[in-house]
Formats: C-alpha cells, structure tokens, sequence
C-alpha cells in the first residue's frame, strides 16, 4: 500500500464537515470529496481525554450570571449581539455618623452596581496576554 493510502485509511472526519467518507489526497494537499475543504497535512484525531484537556484551556461562552464580579476585566456579548470588554462596577456613597464621644464613623452604601457596556448575556475570560511585548 502506498504512504498516500496509508495517509488516507488514518483520516476518519474532515476537520470542516466531519463526514467520515471520501477525503483523498490530492498532491501535497488533502480535499474531502463531501465539502470540498482542502488541507495541507492530515489531521490526527483527538481522543477524549486530549479534547477535554483542550476544551478547558479554550474559553466558551458562559450565562453572565457566573461572572466574576470582582472587578476582572472580561469579554462579554450583549443582548444586541456586540462584543465588549467589561468589568462589574460597584459605586459607593460615603456619610459619616457620629460614634460617640465626638468621633464619627463613615458609613459606606452601594449607590449602584453592575457591568459597564451594554446589558452583556454571556462571558468568557480574556486570553492571557502576549508573553513577549514588542
């Protein structure tokens, strides 16, 4: 058999359509015969574990309601479908009440609280910023 049909008999699922049928090689190039997706080397395919291990390093999604609100910077979607950084905001008003003996204590109330931007549905965290800055 052939490098380029023991290349092929490995693929099972074009990485474009998943179909598990007619993925050929076609010079230096691999196409799927169903979506007409061309790749320059096969894909190997992921098991399980590798695909749970990189499903939690790559940020999905999330309901806004499980964001951090400490004040971390996050990617947000809003209900009009745009996509913001944000972060949760809380603003205080300060009054002071007298605590006896001439002294008084401040007393802090939240005056409002919330996501800057407008009204996000879902999060993700950012990326991790690049290791070398040029």
């Amino acid at each position: 058999m052939s490098t380029a049909a023991q290349t092929v008999k490995r693929w099972e699922h074009c990485p474009s359509c998943d179909s598990s049928t007619g993925i050929r090689g076609l010079g230096r190039q691999w196409i799927c015969l169903e979506c007409s997706h061309r790749f320059s080397k096969p894909v190997e395919k992921v098991s399980a574990e590798d695909y749970t291990a990189l499903e939690r390093r790559v940020p999905t999604w999330q309901p806004i309601e499980t964001a951090p609100k400490d004040g971390t910077k996050i990617i947000v979607l809003t209900v009009h479908g745009e996509i913001e950084i944000s972060e949760w905001y809380v603003v205080t008003t300060a009054e002071y009440e007298p605590a006896g003996d001439g002294l008084f204590r401040k007393v802090e109330t939240v005056f409002s609280q919330g996501w800057n931007g407008n009204h996000p549905t879902h999060w993700m965290p950012l990326p991790e910023p690049p290791k070398e800055q040029r």
